[in-house]
């Protein structure tokens, strides 16, 4: 299995969303098995690309898997799930939008998971990047936690280097061969390097090609000029193509050599290979979840949300301001009302007495004099509830009574 980003996303929503879905390729030759949504919704997706202004809308990608490996639906959505975890750590299902489309009309019936995602965080509208300048040393590590522990085919296995890349021609036959099924005429074009490939392989099966110096030689040989090598690759060049060819791959690797291992060599290895497998799992989930946490650390800081932000404030405040320290009720009521504050008698000072009589004011307004604007309201209500409550007559001089009774009792 591997992960890949294409480049552009600068184009409307509708051109990638259509490619992922529709029932024929860009030939017109229909996709048997039709393209299969997985999740989300293309009509959401398109609309939230289309109402992006900036000059990079969305991303897409593909995770594609050997033929051999045949994910079955429910690791398929594991994987899903596992990767929006690690492209969108920190964040929340609702602060980004995702669509996957399956597709398995390839060659040998490969499944492919193709996404696109609008470049943008929901809640804030700010830009949203999940595969940066670099990516790959961030989703590998992914990528090898999931191959090691499932046992799907790594791209980076030495046994599964290919002899030579065929480049886009490998395309081109792919693509004539869904041609010659539909009927219709398939696109022309000399393999150069297919040629050239098979007759340095034919030489190899002969044995007179043991490495790459060898490969040179024979090349020389055939009247061929070597114009460049490089660490993985070389270009040849002759008479009658006019152009150059590039040949890059396992052979044409400067450090290959044609090796012959016998049974119980290649017994040690996988078990050595076996040994070795739940390390490099540990490994990869380590690293993985170190470069998750940091992800998840930026993200938060960038997009911060609403109940992410309430949160962040209370704990402010419950760190500056707030006090186990005892406080009478009338200095708290003060410090939170200010002026406003309505003490009750139970609420005054200690060393202040409780009138049992109305406060007086010095020039009381007659309530014709009254002004009725705020100030002078707020002053009415202050007044009527300041007024401790008086005990009434009756209960007054119904104590006397009972004190001249008890006297002359005694």
């Amino acid at each position: 299995m591997l992960v890949k980003f294409f480049n552009g996303g600068q184009g409307k929503g509708c051109g990638i969303v259509d490619y992922l879905t529709r029932s024929t390729d860009g030939k017109g030759v229909k996709r048997e098995p039709l393209p299969e949504v997985l999740k989300g919704d293309p009509e959401q997706i398109v609309q939230i690309i289309d109402s992006l202004d900036f000059k990079c809308k969305y991303q897409t990608g593909v995770i594609s898997f050997a033929p051999e490996d045949a994910p079955t639906s429910k690791q398929q959505q594991a994987l899903i799930d596992s990767f929006e975890k690690t492209a969108f750590a920190g964040l929340e299902p609702d602060q980004y939008d995702i669509l996957w489309v399956k597709h398995s009309h390839t060659s040998g019936g490969r499944v492919e998971l193709h996404f696109v995602t609008p470049r943008v965080e929901l809640s804030t509208g700010k830009s949203l990047n999940i595969a940066p300048p670099g990516w790959q040393n961030y989703f590998c590590h992914w990528r090898d936690y999931w191959n090691y522990s499932q046992g799907w085919a790594r791209p980076d296995d030495p046994n599964r280097a290919r002899l030579y890349q065929p480049g886009y021609h490998a395309l081109i036959g792919a693509q004539n061969q869904r041609l010659e099924q539909a009927g219709l005429a398939t696109i022309s074009r000399d393999d150069y390097r297919k040629v050239i490939h098979n007759y340095i392989e034919e030489n190899i099966k002969l044995g007179r090609i043991q490495n790459r110096e060898d490969i040179i030689k024979t090349l020389q040989d055939a009247n061929f000029q070597i114009t460049r090598t490089g660490e993985d690759y070389l270009t040849v060049y002759r008479e009658g193509l006019n152009q150059r060819i590039r040949l890059k791959g396992g052979i044409y690797d400067a450090s290959w050599r044609l090796e012959s291992r016998t049974p119980a060599e290649i017994g040690k290895r996988e078990e050595a290979d076996s040994r070795t497998t739940q390390q490099r799992i540990n490994q990869a989930q380590t690293e993985l979840g170190n470069r998750m946490s940091k992800r998840a650390e930026y993200f938060q800081h960038r997009y911060p949300t609403h109940q992410r932000e309430i949160t962040e404030s209370t704990q402010v405040v419950s760190s500056s301001t707030w006090s186990n320290d005892y406080q009478p009720l009338n200095r708290f009521l003060r410090w939170q009302l200010g002026d406003d504050a309505i003490l009750s008698s139970s609420s005054q000072p200690d060393n202040q007495p409780t009138s049992r009589e109305p406060a007086t004011t010095e020039n009381p307004r007659t309530p014709q004099e009254q002004d009725l604007g705020n100030r002078t309201l707020s002053e009415q209500q202050r007044q009527i509830h300041h007024h401790s409550p008086q005990l009434p007559t009756e209960s007054t001089n119904s104590m006397e009574m009972q004190q001249q009774t008890l006297s002359q009792t005694l």
